[in-house]
């Protein structure tokens, strides 16, 4: 499976975080200040197979699924941005006060690499209504969910695209997230064959 990674980093001077301080989730730790502000965003290709039917709580543990509904988007590209980690509650998504607007507005606008013959970009934004619903959650591959950076995941035609941010989205891939990407979609396939 090949995975094509498009990042994003920001000035730390620009990525405000000075409520993000004072607040603690339910059941997480607080958020952080980051040298290195950035958002991956990573595409997984499939020669073949169609994925919009996949259960992500195969993939991502603590598993949130939504409508594509742009407030959650924006909440959880904001959070991203600002290194969040832990778990993300519905609430806290649907509630929270999106504190870099533009930031988030200019990862929604960006263009990503997706794989097509040839490789062809789109909007981050394009992508997201493309795809019937979004699940947040994340990637355990060792550790637990609380210490690990959560993880969006959306299905569109013959690919599954993951946010977040770029150090979590970097060690999902290094902790195994591709392999498990892979087998889930070859058990897919071969249980719609059957």
């Amino acid at each position: 499976m090949r995975v094509i990674q498009t990042e994003f980093y920001f000035d730390p001077e620009t990525v405000k975080t000075s409520l993000s301080r004072r607040m603690v989730a339910p059941s997480g730790p607080r958020f952080k200040s980051t040298d290195n502000p950035g958002i991956a965003v990573a595409w997984f290709g499939l020669s073949h197979g169609d994925p919009l039917g996949m259960d992500p709580s195969d993939i991502l543990s603590g598993v949130d699924s939504y409508l594509s509904d742009p407030k959650i988007i924006s909440s959880f590209i904001d959070f991203s941005i600002r290194e969040r980690r832990g778990v993300l509650r519905p609430s806290l998504l649907q509630n929270a006060f999106i504190e870099n607007p533009g930031i988030v507005d200019y990862v929604l606008n960006a263009e990503v690499v997706i794989e097509r013959s040839p490789p062809s970009v789109d909007l981050l934004k394009n992508l997201v209504r493309s795809s019937p619903s979004v699940a947040i959650g994340s990637f355990i591959g060792a550790g637990s969910a609380h210490g690990n950076y959560p993880l969006m995941m959306l299905t569109v035609p013959l690919g599954i695209i993951v946010v977040g941010s770029a150090i979590g989205v970097s060690q999902g891939l290094r902790r195994g997230l591709n392999k498990s990407i892979e087998r889930y979609v070859k058990r897919l396939g071969r249980g719609r064959s059957e």
